[in-house]
């Protein structure tokens, strides 16, 4: 039976009517966005319920860019949007989109079309991009642009400089791609981060002083996660297997809590192997003459062994005064699973 467009149409106007709105959606597929869009018009108060909003088509050869511009005008009071998307074509400038109540923004987009995108929607608090398609870090768009107001980024360490240190309360950041610059001599480009928190920072194995650079750019550090980057290198050295130095700069970050390291390398002879783990841990936290570290309580430990492909994660707690090792796995753990 071939359908009129008047059958379809008052197919789509029953549909628009029993369609419930929901305040989070995710669409995968060309199909269900536009769906979603032919819904949308015919009854506003689906667009109008969503606070939550996924767009993940990085899959597709192209991004069906009318649709998706369409959809964004669909939702004005979305709070959180995530697009994932495959490559744009060069100024697109398809994100023209205005969201009064816009807070998270998370995206793979270039980082051209994130700098419009923000310029325009200054409620965004929480921003994550992806990497930068730049091989020069003054020419990535996203270093002009103002995030003053961000409180929660995760960004590649070279594309941005207008950071609030006053607000800025975790932060996400990686190596510097295609240049040698270490990621500690860049990180302290910041300045001082007075209200930073949370930081999640992936580093190198050739960088060094570490902590030292921490105290000086976020001395009110309470999480701390380290993430070693993959490495053919086996004589670089690491600043915590000199424990007493680790131990101090340790001591220095007086607000720190909870510590994880992440490194592709082992940290102790025998991987593993509780009882030279505890002894790691209380050289890190403690020392002959010295007082513990007046605030740490967990440290997570995700370590190579001697198999190419081996991974031990460990979790110890402190309870008083001691510590003792809660979680134990042998198993492949992606990092952005640790505590």
């Amino acid at each position: 039976m071939v359908t009129t467009r008047k059958q379809e149409c008052d197919r789509l106007i029953q549909t628009a009517n029993h369609a419930p709105p929901r305040a989070g959606v995710v669409f995968e597929s060309e199909i269900s966005l536009k769906g979603f869009v032919q819904l949308a018009q015919l009854r506003p108060s689906i667009g109008n319920s969503i606070d939550h909003l996924e767009i993940r088509l990085s899959t597709q050869s192209s991004p069906p860019l009318a649709i998706l511009r369409r959809c964004l005008a669909l939702v004005p009071n979305v709070q959180d949007l995530v697009l994932e998307l495959p490559p744009l074509p060069s100024s697109s400038n398809f994100l023209n989109v205005h969201l009064p109540r816009l807070q998270l923004f998370n995206t793979n987009i270039h980082h051209q079309e994130v700098s419009n995108f923000l310029a325009i929607n200054p409620t965004i608090r929480y921003l994550t991009v992806g990497p930068c398609s730049k091989r020069k870090r003054s020419t990535c768009p996203l270093r002009r642009s103002d995030l003053a107001n961000i409180i929660d980024l995760t960004s590649p360490l070279s594309c941005h400089s207008q950071v609030n240190p006053h607000k800025l309360v975790r932060l996400c950041v990686g190596p510097i791609p295609f240049a040698p610059t270490s990621t500690t001599i860049a990180f302290r480009r910041f300045g001082v981060l007075f209200s930073l928190t949370t930081l999640v920072l992936r580093f190198s194995h050739d960088d060094y002083d570490l902590l030292q650079t921490l105290f000086q750019v976020c001395p009110k550090i309470e999480n701390l996660k380290l993430l070693e980057l993959p490495t053919q290198s086996t004589r670089a050295r690491r600043e915590w297997n000199h424990h007493a130095t680790w131990r101090a700069n340790l001591s220095r970050l007086s607000n720190l809590e909870q510590l994880v390291l992440s490194t592709p390398r082992a940290i102790v002879d025998a991987p593993g192997d509780i009882d030279e783990e505890r002894r790691l841990v209380l050289r890190w936290v403690t020392g002959v003459g010295a007082p513990r570290h007046p605030s740490l309580y967990l440290i997570g430990l995700h370590y190579g062994g001697d198999a190419p492909h081996a991974r031990f994660f460990s979790h110890w707690t402190r309870e008083g005064d001691v510590w003792s090792r809660m979680r134990a796995l042998t198993a492949p753990l992606a990092v952005d699973d640790l505590p």
